[in-house]
């Protein structure tokens, strides 16, 4: 069953949100952002759960990710590009997402 680009870039959110997650896992500092691996791990390792479901093509990866690829269309250019394109991939192939596991 075809599905088009939603694996990529899946894989793409995998990748950024793993780095997010990595670097509140290691109280990093990044653009004068302190992270904090008490509060700000839980975010990033929700979204990594979801891309990693949406890459699985279940039901409840897609069903979660649709406000994910929402909140990214709020950072212009590349979130808007990223999430618009997931958005629109995940209504056009919403047949190949059957599984709930």
């Amino acid at each position: 069953m075809e599905v088009g680009l939603t694996r990529t870039i899946s894989l793409i959110f995998i990748v950024l949100y793993s780095s997010f997650l990595a670097a509140a896992l290691l109280n990093a500092t990044v653009m004068n952002i302190q992270f904090d691996r008490t509060y700000d791990a839980w975010g990033p390792l929700f979204l990594v759960v979801v891309s990693v479901g949406v890459y699985r093509r279940t039901r409840w990866g897609r069903w979660f990710m649709y406000p994910v690829a929402l909140f990214m269309c709020l950072g212009i250019p590349l979130g808007t590009l990223l999430g618009g394109f997931m958005f629109w991939h995940l209504t056009k192939y919403r047949a190949a997402f059957t599984a709930w596991y």
